[in-house]
């Protein structure tokens, strides 16, 4: 039998090993210091974190003071920090901060060092929603101060109540129930802390506040704004700007920043000390007895029996028996804090199994057009994404049925706005059985482009030139049928129409709905969908209980696409009940697929071109004039 290989605990990854042979007593100023120490300090004035770990000082949660070390999520911060210093650019960044790891110390401890080493006037600030927020961080700042060894050679330190004199620094704190929070100074670094609770703490326009105070604050080289926050639930400011952030790996790749803030983020397991040792036979004893909860957390974030073991001990003792709440306090993943800590109207589990799914498909699409021809014959051009119109997710299939579902967006003057809606146009193939009885869920076959970040290729394209593409999709997925979203239909219904006037052209298979006619006494057809208040919900019903489904026998759904997946993360319910899109997100593909899904049975059944071949000369004439055929289809 091979031998059980035992993973490590979480690496604390240290400073530079010159800094680690450094000792903490450095001299008094105005003393001679020994060649390693001079160099470790010159490095400490250099580098945020060489400081923090040979200089700095924290109270840890036992209150005794200790030298602290860089966790995971501060070493992205500073990374982030470093990254700009280097290439010239502003520093903003957005942390969805797990409990207790850090996050307010190390922006604290970054502001810190900013003001003890800048070599002219430097003015920053400390904002929250209350002062005892703000006092938090204060006293982090006070003790960094009480206890800094190194020897600055720009003045003193000293910690009042209202403000602190670093050297040619001076820092702020301000509350955000003051409409003019810093509106009388020019910042150069601005700490917001737990911006998710303002609107808790009696602030009454968080928004406003934030950006008076971010415009004190702006955005040039050198400058650091970090907002940091524990995540309260679905809308409000933070969740807004945090998920229009542009992530951390895609800024250090070069990724042009349009929203100006990065957003960082560290699961509750990549920190050492989210861990508790365990001998051999507590080990067993936690194997056999893990829930099935437990066992897919286990196999979806690889972690060690000690890793679950402390997540357990921490439910019982900081959330009051409450996994949910554990999940608010310690995300195991971006979604996962918003979802946890607010009213989502779809099935977390369902959604992050459609994440998984969407990742393993991710592989499989295809970017590019569709070209048609003078004959009617519609095929696919493969492009580079950015250039790209549609995301092709499957091939039409023989024998599958597809159904195109066309939400509009809401017209020209909401995309004069500063988050206009877009179109949604989703191509849907009907679940099915394969050859060997395994059951394939509705899923997603094609789509046009999701809005990108620029809104460059954002789909907000006049009506006939959606028409167009619409009409192309249709026919190259075996001339679907298409359901049109009529309460918002910009017209393109009636240009579909008109294709019935060119000759050769295939006729669009338009969905039509039942209509009762009062007059007649009788039902009648309709063109489109129309949602009203009435089938709203039963609308979203329908999506909900695929998403609820997901992998059932019979039942679920492949959404594919992220975008998608992210409107429905953040589709939640209201304080009267109703269902809507939380504050800076939309709902168009929430609802395309809520309407796609409910007409599914109207999907059509795709078959495979058929090539005409025709006769050639000879054989006609041996046929006989009376005889004649157009030409045989195969």
């Amino acid at each position: 039998m091979a031998p059980t290989i035992q993973k490590r605990r979480p690496t604390r990854k240290g400073p530079a090993p010159a800094a680690k042979q450094a000792c903490h007593a450095a001299p008094a100023a105005g003393l001679q210091c020994d060649a390693a120490t001079q160099v470790v300090m010159g490095m400490a004035r250099r580098d945020p974190g060489v400081w923090f770990e040979t200089y700095g000082r924290i109270v840890n949660k036992d209150g005794v003071l200790e030298k602290p070390r860089i966790n995971t999520l501060q070493r992205r911060v500073l990374e982030t920090w470093l990254y700009c210093q280097e290439r010239g650019l502003p520093c903003s960044i957005i942390l969805c901060k797990p409990r207790q790891k850090g996050s307010s110390t190390w922006a604290t401890s970054l502001c810190y060092h900013i003001c003890r080493t800048s070599t002219k006037e430097t003015r920053a600030c400390i904002i929250g929603g209350l002062d005892k927020q703000v006092d938090s961080l204060w006293n982090i700042l006070d003790t960094l101060a009480q206890n800094d060894a190194c020897v600055w050679g720009n003045g003193t330190a000293e910690v009042q109540a209202d403000k602190a004199m670093l050297g040619k620094g001076l820092i702020l704190r301000e509350t955000a129930g003051n409409p003019e929070a810093g509106r009388a100074h020019t910042f150069r670094v601005g700490i917001i802390t737990e911006l998710a609770r303002w609107r808790n703490n009696g602030v009454r326009n968080a928004a406003k506040v934030l950006s008076g105070f971010l415009a004190c604050c702006p955005r040039r080289p050198g400058t650091l704004r970090i907002i940091e926050s524990t995540a309260q639930g679905i809308g409000g400011e933070f969740h807004s700007r945090y998920w229009k952030a542009l992530p951390l790996r895609e800024f250090l790749a070069g990724r042009r920043n349009t929203s100006g803030f990065v957003r960082i983020f560290a699961a509750w397991y990549e920190f050492p000390d989210s861990w508790v040792d365990l001998d051999p036979d507590e080990k067993e004893l936690l194997e056999a007895d893990l829930s099935d909860e437990e066992r897919e957390m286990r196999a979806r974030y690889d972690l060690d029996l000690e890793q679950l073991a402390w997540r357990r001990e921490t439910i019982e003792a900081e959330c009051d028996g409450d996994p949910d709440k554990f999940k608010q306090e310690y995300p195991a993943n971006e979604n996962e804090a918003f979802l946890s800590s607010g009213r989502p109207r779809f099935n977390r589990a369902g959604l992050e199994k459609q994440s998984d799914l969407a990742k393993g498909s991710a592989e499989t699409i295809s970017s590019g057009d569709l070209a048609i021809s003078p004959d009617w014959k519609v095929s696919w051009l493969s492009q580079p994404d950015e250039e790209c119109v549609l995301h092709r997710y499957e091939s039409p299939q023989e024998g599958r049925q597809y159904l195109l579902v066309v939400d509009p967006m809401t017209g020209a003057t909401q995309a004069m706005g500063l988050d206009p809606d877009c179109h949604s146009v989703l191509v849907i193939r009907r679940g099915y059985y394969d050859e060997q009885g395994h059951w394939m869920p509705p899923a997603l076959a094609m789509r046009i482009h999701p809005p990108r970040k620029d809104y460059k290729f954002a789909c907000r394209w006049d009506a006939d030139v959606l028409e167009e593409m619409i009409y192309r999709m249709a026919i190259y997925y075996g001339n679907c049928r298409v359901v049109v979203e009529m309460n918002k239909d910009i017209g393109i219904t009636e240009l579909l129409k008109t294709r019935t006037q060119t000759a050769g052209a295939p006729v669009p298979n338009l969905y039509r709905r039942p209509v009762w006619n009062e007059r007649e006494k009788r039902e009648t057809k309709a063109l489109g969908w129309m949602t009203t208040t009435g089938n709203r919900e039963a609308l979203v019903n329908t999506l909900a209980a695929a998403i609820r489904e997901t992998g059932e026998e019979g039942g679920g759904v492949e959404l594919r696409c992220t975008h998608s997946i992210a409107e429905c993360l953040h589709f939640e319910i209201g304080d009267r009940g109703s269902s809507n899109a939380a504050a800076g997100w939309h709902d168009d593909d929430v609802l395309a697929w809520a309407i796609g899904l409910t007409c599914i049975e109207q999907a059509t059944t795709y078959h495979e071109p058929r090539v005409q071949r025709v006769d050639p000369p000879e054989v006609r004439k041996l046929m006989g004039a009376s005889k004649k055929r157009p030409g045989m289809y195969s």
